[in-house]
């Protein structure tokens, strides 16, 4: 009996099979040829003999498009007529009176034109599997396919969101929400702080005898605190009542009314828009987009500043953060809470004709999203129209990536003369040589090393002015239509190689 089946699987089945590989080689060349002389018969031809295979590879790919499984399915799809023959033969040649040498010449043709028939079946199994993994990505997300959606794992809402990210990727919408930075974004802000401090510390060191690094560190030590270089109550905190050696009513009258007097008229004298910023925002109230600002200041100044600048016109809606109103207890004196007070009350009043504006606690400091995405979704917009421009990669960046937004980098904005960055720098030395205020981390750099993704980098604020008329991207189409191509067949047959292990090379 062993005989008789060796026979069978040797002459009929391994013969049948190196004969089928020999044919469909040349089969390949014929077709080769055929396509170079009369190409449009020839594919007609081929997708009408094989028409079948394309739809049967997609359906197959469709219900369950990952894994192992899927890989099986397809293989012995193509390779039905193959296994078939082979199984009867052997069987029959278990029989005592079977007559091996015939079944093996009968399986070594069936098998022949079965090797034939899964060379050129395979191509189009394939093809139709790739287009719909192609699909199945795209509508209900990486990897799931029917199944899933059968049995709850995507949802009719994913499968909505997914449609619109595809299209938006291909044909991006018109530009409706636009969301600022301020300091470092529309206006440089540290070019009026700086400054205003470096004059402020001059002339307190010259006239109390102090030297300027002593008194940078005491006030940049409570503005790292409370993660603000406006804080109101930064000279009340900073021992310098004591070292000054004066009553409380004297250190307001000399030290803390002309400091931030001082700060005041060189924000009004110093702090104008970037080139750009005002006529592209005029651009945009003109195309109707809405322009919220989303500031990591306090909302006291960041109302203050976008006063100044003449910019508050062109804001829709004003977010920015609470500021920490220190305990008596934690003052040089009590009677030194009321300058402060009394200020951020003053800017606070100050007239503004937002539509919508509010004061965000501390926990929301950007990257935080805070309560945009509810905001967001009030005003209907897609994630694709709106886009986020700022001068920090990390804070601005990480408030884009967490929103799932573009994010149009302000390069213009990140780099401040290097003497008003050694003056952000002693001040921060007051935390140890930590950066802690929000400036510092956007001016000093940080530690980061893996940064959120880039949109565009900046090199004016009018660079957002194509989002108000995008171009159709038909290479994004290509780019997902890519990734589930695998090797040269169109499906994952390693799925090690794309789990990530080049990952360590890059």
């Amino acid at each position: 009996m062993l005989d008789r089946e060796a026979t069978v699987v040797h002459d009929g089945l391994i013969q049948g099979v190196w004969d089928g590989i020999g044919q469909a080689a040349n089969d390949a060349k014929k077709g080769a040829h055929d396509l170079v002389e009369h190409p449009a018969s020839t594919v007609a031809n081929y997708l009408g003999n094989h028409w079948q295979d394309f739809v049967a590879g997609a359906v197959i790919t469709a219900i369950a498009p990952k894994g192992a499984l899927l890989n099986a399915a397809l293989v012995a799809y193509a390779s039905r007529d193959v296994w078939e023959p082979a199984g009867l033969a052997i069987i029959h040649a278990t029989s005592s009176d079977a007559d091996a040498g015939k079944l093996a010449t009968g399986l070594r043709r069936d098998e022949s034109h079965a090797v034939e028939g899964f060379a050129s079946s395979l191509p189009l199994t394939m093809l139709g599997s790739s287009v719909a993994k192609f699909g199945t990505n795209a509508l209900l997300g990486e990897n799931m396919g029917l199944s899933d959606l059968v049995r709850g794992k995507v949802s009719l809402n994913d499968v909505s969101t997914n449609y619109w990210n595809f299209r938006d990727s291909i044909s991006p919408p018109k530009l409706k929400v636009l969301l600022t930075d301020i300091d470092g974004t529309m206006g440089p802000f540290v070019d009026y702080f700086a400054p205003a401090v470096r004059d402020s510390v001059r002339q307190m060191s010259r006239e109390q005898g102090v030297s300027e690094l002593s008194i940078y560190k005491a006030i940049g030590k409570v503005m790292d605190k409370y993660r603000t270089h406006d804080y109101p109550w930064s000279l009340e905190q900073s021992g310098l009542l004591q070292r000054f050696n004066m009553t409380p009513e004297q250190f307001t009258s000399k030290v803390v009314e002309p400091f931030w007097d001082n700060m005041d008229r060189t924000r009004e004298q110093h702090l104008k828009p970037f080139v750009n910023v005002e006529p592209t925002l005029q651009s945009l109230r003109d195309h109707n987009v809405r322009v919220i600002a989303r500031s990591d200041a306090p909302f006291f100044i960041a109302k203050a500043r976008l006063k100044t600048m003449g910019l508050d016109k062109y804001v829709d809606e004003l977010y920015a953060l609470d500021i920490h109103v220190p305990d008596i207890k934690d003052l040089d004196h009590p009677s030194l809470m009321e300058h402060g007070s009394e200020r951020v009350r003053h800017l606070m009043e100050e007239p503004a004709d937002y539509q919508r504006a509010q004061v965000l606690p501390r926990q929301f400091e950007k990257p935080a999203i805070g309560n945009m995405a509810d905001r967001l979704q009030e005003l209907g917009v897609r994630k694709s129209e709106v886009a986020m421009i700022g001068d920090s990669r990390v804070k601005d960046g990480g408030f884009a990536q967490n929103l799932g937004v573009k994010f149009f980098y302000a390069l213009y904005g990140a780099h401040p003369a290097s003497e008003y960055t050694d003056i952000l720098r002693t001040l921060s030395s007051g935390a140890e040589g930590k950066p802690a205020t929000s400036v510092s981390e956007t001016v000093l750099g940080t530690k980061q090393k893996v940064y959120p993704p880039i949109y565009k980098e900046a090199a004016s604020y009018k660079d957002l002015l194509p989002e108000l008329q995008p171009r159709t991207d038909f290479g994004a189409l290509m780019r997902k239509l890519m990734p589930s191509y695998q090797g040269l067949i169109g499906t994952n047959l390693f799925p090690y190689q794309q789990s990530g292990a080049l990952d360590g090379q890059l």
